[in-house]
């Protein structure tokens, strides 16, 4: 399986891994977006190979160990509506919604525990209504026993930005024509201060003034594209009070719509081995998901006539060269050859055996003289023969 790191467009997010720089969306990624404000359902729902749960046909107390994508292990709770969490929308619902009663939802159980759902098929795409985010909220994403990323509530806060602390602030972001994200479709904006708050909270859509009900926490409905070779195979949710719903997986790679805000990219991981071509010596694989350089060669010839000539894709030479040093994308798994020069090994001749021949050449000419008289002597005998 795949460990990856990001590389990010708009949103520094934190991750397992170190987090190299900006650059180009490989094959294998995974894209983060965030839906319009106050949308807390998932596009995905109900299409093919889409699941889907909603937490409402479960009871109050400890998470049943089965849901309808997968299991659970570890602590976690399900809550019925509370100031924190409940969405008032269908698990399908991809419209602004506001008002409306609450519903069940999920939680990890205190600022300690956390709990795995290990998804019954592993997954292309995950959509989630991340609700009243807290500093100690985590999501993490594996594919197979390796993390692909963390999300924290910082993570979002990076994006939306400063929250309100109260309802003078929220106003201020409200009225920052500057205060948007931009969603796929151009020149369609979000405001910011949209996304703090219950929508349950709201009187008016779009709203007017601050959620009564929460009003500076970080409401968002998550999606996470999985493309080429990177899927989900479990999430992890820790913190105190990690509160979602509506939570939607899919077997099936999904597309996002236009009316998302595109949040940043993951690429996946790949190892690039260096092999030694006829040298000796070893260096270890590097394994990185974004842009960077190749590392000084160290392995040796045991002929001190051979120089390093830098590495090639192919063996013999024939494929793409790179120098110690070079830059090198890392979107694909490689081995890269040792190259060396060495002159050419010269024949030498002796002369007198080069004028008179080898110490074999005067029985082989010996042998060929008598097979040629032979056949001489054969086909006169014929001939008498005849007569």
């Amino acid at each position: 399986m795949k460990k990856l790191g990001f590389s990010l467009v708009s949103l520094a997010l934190l991750v397992a891994a170190s987090v190299p720089s900006a650059g180009a969306k490989s094959a294998d990624a995974v894209s983060i977006y965030l839906d319009a404000p106050l949308v807390q359902g998932s596009f995905a729902s109900g299409t093919s190979g889409a699941n889907s749960e909603d937490f409402n046909s479960f009871t109050s107390g400890a998470c049943p160990t089965t849901w309808a994508v997968g299991t659970i292990s570890g602590a976690c709770n399900i809550s019925s509506v509370l100031t924190w969490g409940g969405s008032s929308a269908a698990a399908n619902s991809t419209t602004s919604s506001i008002g409306g009663p609450g519903s069940n939802y999920a939680t990890t159980a205190n600022n300690t525990d956390a709990f795995t759902l290990t998804l019954a098929t592993p997954s292309k795409y995950v959509g989630l209504y991340w609700t009243a985010g807290s500093p100690s909220n985590k999501i993490s994403f594996f594919d197979g026993s390796k993390k692909i990323i963390e999300l924290t509530t910082a993570s979002i806060m990076d994006l939306l930005g400063t929250p309100p602390t109260n309802a003078g602030d929220w106003t201020t972001i409200a009225n920052d024509p500057a205060a948007v994200l931009n969603a796929g479709t151009a020149g369609l904006t979000y405001k910011r201060a949209f996304y703090f708050g219950n929508p349950r909270g709201y009187s008016a859509n779009p709203p007017t003034s601050i959620s009564t009900i929460s009003g500076v926490d970080p409401w968002v409905y998550l999606h996470l594209f999985a493309s080429g070779t990177v899927e989900f195979d479990s999430i992890q949710f820790s913190g105190g009070g990690f509160e979602f719903d509506n939570l939607v997986v899919s077997s099936t790679a999904k597309t996002p719509p236009a009316s998302l805000a595109p949040a940043g990219f993951i690429n996946a991981e790949h190892t690039v081995n260096f092999d030694a071509n006829g040298g000796e010596g070893t260096m270890d694989p590097i394994t990185a998901n974004a842009e960077g350089t190749l590392p000084t060669n160290t392995l040796t010839n045991a002929n001190a006539e051979c120089t390093y000539a830098g590495w090639n894709t192919k063996a013999d030479g024939s494929g793409v060269a790179y120098e110690d040093g070079a830059t090198f994308s890392y979107e694909s798994n490689e081995t890269l050859y040792a190259q060396w020069d060495c002159p050419e090994e010269e024949v030498t001749v002796d002369e007198e055996l080069a004028a008179t021949g080898s110490d074999n050449s005067l029985p082989l000419m010996a042998m060929v003289v008598l097979l040629a008289l032979g056949a001489v002597l054969l086909l006169v005998g014929r001939r008498r023969s005849r007569s």
